[in-house]
């Protein structure tokens, strides 16, 4: 640009987009990549992975350049639930924040928005800000054995904790 400041911008459409190679593959993606000065932006429109549909994805990594790059991302998606569910086994969800996480499977209409912060050079450093809307929903909680039913609410998580105020369910009928 006129000031000197490195700047690219691009638009990909209908693309396949994977993180990294151990994320599963978002299609359909439309995006634009930026890059200006030391910082890389990609803010995506579109995708969707075994039905869960991405309305907005970014994703940044503000100085290229630190010592310690982190990535930071955020999400909002719709879809069937066993969608969400799928994308958390298909990642490195489960390995960085429990096991436990993967043995839950949800089906029923959901809406997930999702931040996301990964040290880029110590990825198990990951902090995870997520809220997952369940609409009419079901949760096997196969560790425990047990099935939720009509659940509706939201339900809070992150790297620490899962927590909920107002989840409405039924369990046992």
């Amino acid at each position: 640009n006129p000031e000197g400041v490195f700047s690219i911008a691009a638009r990909a459409e209908d693309v396949p987009f994977r993180f990294q190679d151990d994320w599963p593959v978002l299609e359909h993606t439309n995006a634009d990549l930026y890059f200006e000065g030391d910082s890389m932006r990609i803010v995506a429109d579109g995708g969707e992975h075994k039905g869960l549909r991405a309305r907005y994805a970014e994703a940044r990594i503000p100085v290229l350049s630190a010592d310690s790059p982190v990535l930071l991302l955020k999400a909002e998606a719709d879809g069937p639930a066993t969608g969400l569910s799928a994308v958390v086994r298909a990642s490195p969800l489960p390995q960085l924040l429990g096991e436990d996480l993967a043995r839950l499977d949800f089906t029923g209409e959901s809406g997930l928005n999702l931040s996301l912060e990964i040290p880029l050079q110590d990825p198990k450093g990951i902090k995870l800000d997520g809220h997952l809307h369940l609409r009419d929903s079901r949760l096997d909680v196969r560790p425990l054995g047990t099935l939720l039913t009509g659940l509706n609410g939201e339900l809070h998580f992150s790297e620490r904790a899962v927590s909920s105020k107002g989840m409405q369910g039924r369990i046992l009928g």
